[in-house]
């Protein structure tokens, strides 16, 4: 989740760990992606499937587990990597090694990548700063590759994406992502095949919610 008070500290950190007594406690998704280059996809592999198999055990099938979104901003924490690459990577061996593991969808967010945004999807529109087309494509390409690799493995019917609230001119420049069929429809569906169910984030955030 977002930034939470939980540790002992007090300090509000992004995307720290919900759960935490009875479970294993977890790395941030930056860290996984510092992983990436030394050991390859070990450490997210890993964290797939414990996550899955903890919460499965407690009844939890359907998180909100590791973001697709470039670690710039609000991710520089929950997110997995500023290199598009590495974030697809561990992203799509994280959703194989969690739907191998135990009964879940495992739902990834926050399409088509909150990472070059200006501005919390929470209290504000908030827009993609992308300059042009193929800076906007590198944020959708960690989402695209993931679904790429559900698709070629055979566990689409695993893989669940949250849509944001946020714009994204380039893409669609009238609507927010959650009400764009130019995103969710002609992108997500038919450009990149995605199968899997499509959720939105919460309906009561920011200026959408209002």
């Amino acid at each position: 989740g977002g930034g939470l008070t939980m540790t002992p500290s007090g300090r509000s950190i992004p995307g720290i760990q919900r759960f935490r007594t009875g479970f294993t406690d977890l790395a941030h998704g930056i860290w996984l992606g510092r992983s990436t280059p030394l050991v390859g996809t070990e450490l997210c592999e890993l964290h797939g499937r414990i996550m899955s198999r903890e919460l499965s055990a407690a009844g939890i099938n359907f998180p909100l587990t590791l973001v697709a979104d470039l670690a710039y901003g609000l991710f520089s924490v929950r997110g997995v990597s500023t290199n598009a690459d590495v974030v697809s990577k561990c992203v799509a061996s994280f959703t194989a090694a969690a739907a191998k593991a135990g009964p879940v969808i495992v739902v990834t967010k926050h399409f088509p990548g909150l990472g070059g945004n200006r501005g919390d999807t929470h209290d504000v529109e908030s827009t993609s700063s992308a300059r042009d087309l193929n800076e906007a494509e590198r944020h959708l390409s960690p989402f695209a590759n993931v679904i790429a690799t559900a698709n070629s493995y055979r566990f689409e019917d695993r893989l669940s994406i949250m849509s944001s609230h946020g714009k994204f001119p380039f893409f669609d420049p009238d609507h927010l992502t959650t009400e764009s069929s130019i995103l969710l429809e002609k992108i997500l569906r038919d450009r990149l095949g995605f199968r899997g169910i499509r959720v939105s984030d919460a309906m009561w955030m920011g200026q959408y919610g209002q």
